[in-house]
């Protein structure tokens, strides 16, 4: 048993941080054994509005302004026009396009461990829909010689 603790005392995995050791039955972290007042103070888990405020940094890094929005569980990333991503704290997802066959929206999806680029992607969404649309639609004038109808004017 005491070549096992010694084994584990330079132990540094993040992964298994608070890991039940099989051999012990103690939980171990970074390579201490936790007290009882350790595992009471773990860190909360991290939330769909941290998340999102993660991501609205990294796309202000692309130039883009965004605005973060929360509710139930969930939040909202106001990216530009006709462009939202959401998270739960675990995933983002966004409309990335239209499927004409099933007439339905296409979502594309990434885990929110990475939102650096999980914000090169939606940077990217975000150019597509900025070249689809046209900045200053321009209204079509009138012909030179016809001139436009009023109302109680001569017909």
């Amino acid at each position: 048993m005491a070549q096992v603790r010694a084994d584990l005392r330079g132990f540094e995995d993040p992964h298994l941080s608070g890991f039940r050791h099989p051999l012990l039955g103690e939980r171990i972290a970074g390579g201490r054994h936790m007290t009882p007042e350790q595992e009471t103070t773990r860190l909360a888990p991290i939330t769909a509005v941290a998340v999102a405020d993660r991501l609205q940094r990294e796309l202000a890094t692309h130039g883009i302004t965004t605005d973060v929005n929360d509710g139930y569980g969930l939040a909202v990333v106001s990216v530009s026009r006709g462009l939202v991503v959401w998270t739960n704290g675990d995933l983002f997802w966004w409309c990335s396009g239209w499927n004409d066959r099933r007439d339905r929206p296409v979502y594309a999806w990434h885990p929110s461990a990475d939102p650096q680029r999980a914000a090169r992607r939606i940077a990217a969404r975000v150019g597509d829909l900025r070249s689809a649309t046209p900045k200053h639609p321009q209204p079509t004038p009138a012909p030179p010689n016809e001139t436009p109808l009023r109302k109680g004017g001569p017909a």
